[in-house]
């Protein structure tokens, strides 16, 4: 297989840090110019940079010309800048860069470092190091030359990876009491990507700091059709008390937003009744499932009881967004990082699978490639699956000509008469083909769950299907594949009746309730009604036609009965036959009912089109339409409803 790398673009965490502080930096608001673009704004006064490695930036992270460069975030919040440092070098090589920050005093033995930091890509996360070195020594490191800078510092902090979402970081300066200090980050990385540093703080802690540190992933896709809502979006956070003291009856909230931020749900954790000093823990909430269109945000709080001396980093929200979709089913993020291709020259198959939890039809696959073989064949397939891995080709895409060499993306419609295949509840694989050329299936930074992508070829070492990460961790992305659906099986209405009081009563009424589809809808009764509710109802059949804002549409019959407590003929006891008839057709009706009034054949509009009150037992339309009728016999202490069906 083949790699080709871009930049990871992924997810977007709003951390508020503030404290007693003795010294912050946020690296926003620095004077300065930026019209010279990336590489050239200006870094904080004060602070110290040294490049020790004087290496060559690779060519898609030139801009960090130096040992470290202040711009924006352009992944999570381009609002925020923040420093950056690369170990993406060319040649390859080791990084060790250098910042300092200014001297700061005032060091006490209950004063604490915090920063936050992030690396852009999961698979090629930068680690480093924190230092500090006490006054009256300085940095003495130079381009090239890394002077005093190790031999005179003292390790902190240190990690091999940093995470590749906002973490928070917090370091006890106790062991300096007394003495002013620098502070250092020295990424010191062979060959990985981008690290950012943040919103560095130095301050004495508060005795009641409870902290959000991490939330969890809510869904395993970005996007969810709608005809798939039976998958809850699942919800939790890890809460730190950063505190020097117990904080008690501890819960977790969250407000869940739409598309317009307004608040959409809201839950609240059981308490957990004490967390002590700089203890950790997971908090789950009650899973969601949203059932409308749109995209959705989520905004964690956590509670305690104290007075929370640093409310600020109480709050923690995913601006991700996942979306809940008329008809699109996707893992990926759409922010495209690499490619990924087989190349053995003898064809195969590449992709991933999705579960189907209700019956849908396949219409088109999307799919993005990051170049393209000008007059070559692209097309994909569909898969079923046995015992979790792809079993048999059920469906393919037209199969198309690439129109040029470029990255694109494309809608590939379903190979058949009916454009479309029907999907039952399980899992499918849909993957590219790999024809007589090298494919080029695009990657995205989120979201890969591993035994998910697939990949097959004749020579595979694997000997057979084998998943995209088992030929290592840098492959384990996922692919910007996605389902199409009908997006009309995504609505679907249902009836709830109150019946009349009484048989010659007009006080029932019936209300159609929607599931799914794209709003505003339209409601048409078969009285006449416009609305989801209508009321006044005599007893009978009632039919609503609904159609949401795309044109889809749904329909549904209920009925307004009375009947008597006294009374226990149903209406199975009641026969018409044949049914269906050509308009001509007998009625036998227990001798048990007694004193019938009439008996009416009603249309699907409510309309009373024939009625006998002799009370024969034989009915003949002449010239009547065909369709479905209401049959209704009134009775002294009941109205008996049979629906009839003229052909």
């Amino acid at each position: 297989m083949k790699k080709i790398t871009f930049l990871l673009l992924c997810l977007f965490l709003v951390i508020n840090a503030k404290s007693q502080i003795l010294f912050s930096e946020d690296f926003d608001g620095i004077s300065g110019t930026t019209a010279g673009g990336a590489g050239t704004y200006s870094f904080p006064s004060g602070w110290i940079k040294v490049n020790a490695d004087n290496l060559t930036p690779a060519a898609s992270v030139s801009y960090v010309n130096e040992a470290w460069e202040r711009r924006e975030d352009f992944n999570f919040n381009v609002a925020d800048s923040c420093a950056f440092s690369t170990s993406w070098y060319s040649p390859a090589g080791t990084s060790d860069d250098w910042m300092w920050t200014p001297l700061i005093s005032g060091i006490s033995s209950i004063t604490e470092l915090s920063w936050n930091a992030v690396t852009y890509d999961p698979l090629y996360q930068d680690g480093y190091e924190v230092r500090v070195m006490v006054a009256p020594t300085s940095p003495t490191g130079s381009t090239g030359n890394i002077g005093n800078m190790v031999t005179n510092s003292t390790i902190v902090f240190s990690t091999l990876a940093e995470a590749s979402s906002w973490t928070s970081h917090t370091v006890n300066l106790s062991a300096f009491a007394g003495q002013s200090i620098y502070i250092g980050f020295r990424n010191n990385t062979y060959d990985k990507f981008l690290l950012l540093i943040d919103d560095v703080v130095v301050s004495n802690p508060n005795n009641y700091d409870a902290t959000i540190v991490s939330i969890d992933t809510i869904s395993e896709y970005l996007q969810i059709p709608i005809s798939q809502t039976n998958q809850p979006y699942t919800m939790g956070a890890k809460i730190k008390n950063n505190g020097t003291m117990p904080v008690t009856n501890v819960k977790l909230a969250v407000d869940v937003l739409n598309s317009s931020f307004a608040t959409i749900f809201s839950d609240t954790s059981i308490a957990i009744s004490s967390l002590a000093s700089g203890v950790t823990t997971h908090v789950s909430l009650s899973p969601y499932s949203p059932n409308t269109i749109g995209k959705y945000y989520f905004k964690y709080k956590v509670i305690i009881n104290e007075a929370d001396n640093n409310a600020s980093n109480d709050t923690l929200s995913n601006y991700w967004g996942y979306r809940k979709t008329d008809s699109t089913y996707a893992r990926d993020n759409g922010i495209i990082i690499s490619a990924l291709g087989i190349g053995a020259g003898n064809g195969g198959y590449m992709g991933q699978d999705f579960e189907i939890m209700n019956q849908v039809d396949l219409t088109s696959i999307t799919l993005n490639v990051s170049r393209g073989y000008i007059g070559k064949n692209l097309a994909a397939v569909i898969w079923d699956m046995v015992a979790g891995v792809p079993n048999a080709i059920i469906a393919s895409t037209d199969t198309l000509v690439y129109p040029n060499d470029s990255a694109a993306t494309y809608t590939l419609g379903i190979y058949g008469p009916n454009h479309a295949i029907t999907l039952n509840p399980g899992r499918y694989a849909v993957t590219m083909v790999e024809f007589d050329s090298t494919l080029s299936v695009s990657q995205t930074s989120s979201l890969h769950i591993n035994g998910r992508s697939w990949v097959n070829w004749p020579t595979t070492p694997m000997g057979g299907w084998a998943n995209a990460e088992d030929f290592g961790a840098s492959f384990a992305k996922a692919f910007c594949i996605r389902m199409n659906f009908n997006a009309c099986y995504s609505i679907s209405v249902s009836t709830t009746a109150v019946n009349a009081s009484c048989s010659g009563c007009s006080d029932g009424s019936a209300t159609a309730t929607v599931i799914g589809g794209t709003g505003p809808f339209t409601y048409t009764w078969s009285n006449g009604g416009t609305t989801a509710t209508i009321t006044n109802l005599p007893t009978g059949l009632y039919h609503v036609t609904v159609v949401d804002a795309n044109g889809c549409y749904t329909t549904a019959t209920d009925s307004i009965s009375f009947s008597v407590a006294i009374n226990e003929i149903t209406n199975s006891n009641i026969i018409v036959y044949p049914n269906p008839s050509n308009g001509s057709f007998n009625i036998e009706i227990p001798a048990v009912i007694n004193e019938i009034s009439s008996i009416e054949i009603i249309d699907i509009y409510g309309r009373i089109i024939a009625i006998d009150k002799e009370k024969k037992n034989k009915f003949h339309f002449d010239g009547i339409a065909t369709g479905v009728y209401t049959l209704r016999i009134n009775s002294k202490d009941a109205v008996f409803i049979k629906s009839i069906i003229v052909q």
